[in-house]
């Protein structure tokens, strides 16, 4: 085997790992750093691979290789019609990225997510790589066991690495587990497919492989099981059943489709119990609440509530661009702009949607129906091609071997019908699109060792060989620079959670400088530091007239290559609130004036009015405040946010009484947070309503039973209504919680008994 051949084949296993890739020094370091680690391997791969045929058409190497009777041949394909498929749907792609709303952001992607135009051409890349270098049967069951080897080490990690003190912080110690990867269903969605491919090796492989493929097989299943993925879940019954009714059909095996017939009944119907009793009783989420919730899939849970609601919106905003969309990572621009006052209902929290979490729905809306066309087109040809292999195979072990990749395929794409794609889980699905095309037998007629050997095109293919190695030189210096920027951006924001601010201005400073590409998003991540050292007392008017003029220039020009967005003028206006407050009270109108378009392009959006009410309370103008939060609450049918808010509005106009009555209408919202409980009890206090008060701390503890301040000053209410039993109790428990207070208390309660 010729040396760059070995070394590009070493490359395709060390992207097997991507699932291990944890850059704790960059942003989203369970995901960001990974996938520009990714991009430069692709990249050094593609030099080696034009390396590779440009040596083996050197007449000095073919003499020098047949001296050595070494294979001289162009290790090129025969592109099928599933490799044409691919190519166009990445064509699409592009198209759609120059059509959409923000090319620039289309091709590049977002930091937070990764999956723009320039990632989704380098995992095409990987797919060509692996269709040009991995040949034979033996090849591909090589590179198959090692593919869910790491699948299974993954899954080790995931189940058992919080309990390791060198992956402590990395690995989250939760109800469900995320592994390596940060989110439960990501690392659900990574793990779908190796859990099938488990079982099409499993009979391929010697014995000891075998045992080793059936431990896989459990644990990759335990930690799918371990994340709580409803979505997960459902793809691999889907995935199950399609096995079960494909080999049903086409088997060779009675025996088999009994015993597997009979199996298969009997889960489905001990499944369906469970998931009745379930709904009829609260046993399961009263004693075991990990598999209430997990075997919980219905439509009016909170979380199919929201995504079915942004499955709406997704929709609408289509039919605004039906044939080309709007443009990969576009989706954010999008819901803003369709952006529906229901959200709130769900919290603050639902009211911001990057993704649809629903594969073919982000398709359409990005790509637009051409583009979930040839996604589909994909899908189906590539199921019809192991189909066409089921049919035809003689050998019942080989059948279940591609029922198996077939059923991956589909528990996959079921899953992601609830999901998106991560860096992780497009690695898998372009692994098994690549074996899907080397197996097809529907060739077309281009076949490039015949074009390869066309001597009047040699200096076309060293031209053009040549200018791809020095883009992707290019591009590996772009990635460096890219992951070295994130680094230092995580390194500010380290420094902003200890409180060290010049630390923090050091680190934004240069970040901001060695910017680019992702500049706009950095300048957002800012703001939201600026905006929690105000909150914690240490932001000063130097810092912010020292980063000023930078920041500024970043977000106007973005908003003016993408003119719709809703997110850059919020942002931005934030900004200026608080140059309003450090620095000069004018910036203040600059920020109305931002939030004021921001509400022309997302007119259903509350914090538009929300943040207009505050900075008008900035300014002294109460009135406004009031009447803007006003008609939010009659605008939004009495949602208790816009209640809570015009209550704040109405106490600083020093309307305490109609304020609480406000307060009291939003408290569904306001005792979600301590601080929201904390207020409306100093405002009780103002009116000396304590029996309020009581109820209000009782909640409190409830919820933080071991806080001695919430006893102690529950203890002063109960003495302020004479109720001296109950005084005495909750400064007993007090004292039993900090000792400290002993003194103060007996002062307390010998001052009170005695009055």
């Amino acid at each position: 085997m010729f040396k760059l051949e070995r070394l590009i084949k070493i490359g395709f296993y060390l992207a097997l790992c991507l699932p291990f890739a944890f850059t704790s020094r960059t942003m989203y370091p369970w995901h960001f750093g990974k996938t520009v680690l990714f991009q430069i391997l692709v990249e050094i791969l593609l030099i080696l691979g034009l390396i590779d045929l440009l040596l083996r058409k050197s007449k000095f190497f073919k003499k020098k290789l047949v001296l050595n009777n070494v294979d001289i041949k162009v290790q090129l394909f025969k592109l099928c019609w599933f490799d044409i498929l691919v190519l166009l749907f990445i064509g699409m792609q592009l198209v759609s990225v120059l059509l959409g709303v923000n090319p620039e952001r289309s091709f590049w992607g977002t930091e937070q997510r990764v999956q723009g135009l320039f990632t989704w051409t380098h995992f095409v890349l990987f797919y060509y790589l692996l269709r040009i270098y991995i040949r034979t049967k033996k090849e591909w069951l090589n590179f198959g066991f090692a593919f869910v080897l790491i699948a299974g080490l993954s899954s080790v990690v995931a189940i058992f690495g919080h309990n390791f003190s060198f992956l402590r912080g990395i690995v989250l110690e939760t109800s469900r587990v995320s592994g390596l990867l940060g989110n439960p269903i990501f690392l659900a969605g990574y793990l779908i497919i190796p859990l099938f491919i488990c079982l099409a090796l499993i009979i391929k492989t010697n014995k000891i492989k075998q045992k080793i493929l059936i431990l896989n097989f459990i644990l990759i299943l335990v930690a799918i099981i371990m994340t709580q993925t409803r979505g997960a879940y459902v793809g691999v019954i889907v995935g199950f059943i399609a096995m079960f009714v494909l080999y049903v059909k086409y088997g060779l095996s009675g025996f088999i489709k009994r015993n597997i017939s009979i199996v298969v009944t009997v889960i489905l119907l001990l499944f369906s119990a469970i998931y009745v009793f379930n709904i009829k009783s609260n046993y399961l989420l009263e004693n075991y609440s990990k598999i209430s919730h997990a075997i919980d899939i219905n439509p009016s849970s909170t979380t199919a509530s929201t995504r079915l609601l942004s499955w709406q919106v997704a929709l609408e905003g289509w039919r605004e661009k039906p044939f080309f969309g709007w443009g990969l990572e576009n989706f954010q621009d999008l819901f803003d702009n369709n952006y529906k006052a229901d959200f709130l209902d769900y919290g603050f929290g639902e009211t911001v949607w990057d993704k649809p979490h629903n594969n073919l729905v982000e398709v359409l809306s990005e790509s637009g129906v051409i583009g979930l066309i040839l996604y589909l087109t994909i899908i189906i040809y590539g199921l019809k091609i192991l189909l066409n292999y089921i049919i035809q195979i003689e050998n019942d072990k080989s059948k279940i071997t591609y029922i198996a990749v077939f059923a991956a395929l589909v528990s996959f794409e079921v899953q992601n019908f609830f999901s998106f794609f991560t860096s992780d889980s497009l690695l898998v699905w372009i692994v098994i699109l690549a074996f899907i095309g080397q197996i097809s037998k529907k060739k077309s007629k281009y076949n490039l060792n015949k074009l390869l050997e066309f001597n009047g095109l040699k200096n076309i293919y060293f031209g053009g060989a040549v200018l791809i190695i020095i883009a992707c030189m290019y591009f590996i210096n772009t990635n460096i620079s890219i992951f070295k920027t994130s680094v230092v951006m995580a390194d500010a924001r380290d420094w902003a959670e200890v409180g060290s601010v010049y630390q923090w201005k050091k680190h934004v400073e240069l970040s901001l400088e060695n910017g680019g590409i992702y500049d706009w998003e950095r300048a957002v991540l800012v703001i939201r530091d600026l905006s929690f050292l105000s909150n914690n007392g240490i932001l000063s008017t130097e810092i912010l007239k020292d980063i000023h003029k930078d920041l500024e220039n970043i977000l106007v020009q973005e908003i003016k290559k993408n003119p719709q967005s809703y997110m850059l003028r919020f942002w931005l206006s934030q900004f200026y609130v608080l140059m309003g407050e450090y620095v000069d009270i004018k910036f203040i109108d600059k920020s109305n004036q931002l939030l004021k378009e921001a509400g022309g392009i997302s007119i259903e959006r509350q914090q538009v009015p929300l943040h207009l009410s505050k900075n008008y309370l900035i300014t002294g103008e109460k009135e406004k405040s009031i009447s803007i939060l006003r008609d939010l609450v009659l605008k939004n049918k009495g949602r208790p946010e816009s209640h809570w808010f015009h209550g704040i509005s109405l106490i600083n106009n020093n309307q305490i009484q109609e304020g609480v009555d406000e307060l009291e209408k939003g408290i569904e919202f306001g005792m979600d947070s301590k601080q929201n409980a904390l207020y409306l009890i100093d405002n009780y206090a103002k009116l000396e309503r304590f029996e309020s008060i009581v109820k209000i701390y009782i909640e409190l503890i409830k919820k933080e039973p071991d806080n001695d301040q919430f006893y102690a000053s529950l203890a002063a209410t109960y003495a302020a209504l004479n109720d001296f039993d109950n005084m005495r109790k909750n400064l007993e428990k007090a004292v039993e919680l900090n000792p400290a207070l002993k003194e103060e208390a007996e002062i307390f309660m010998q001052n009170n008994l005695i009055n």
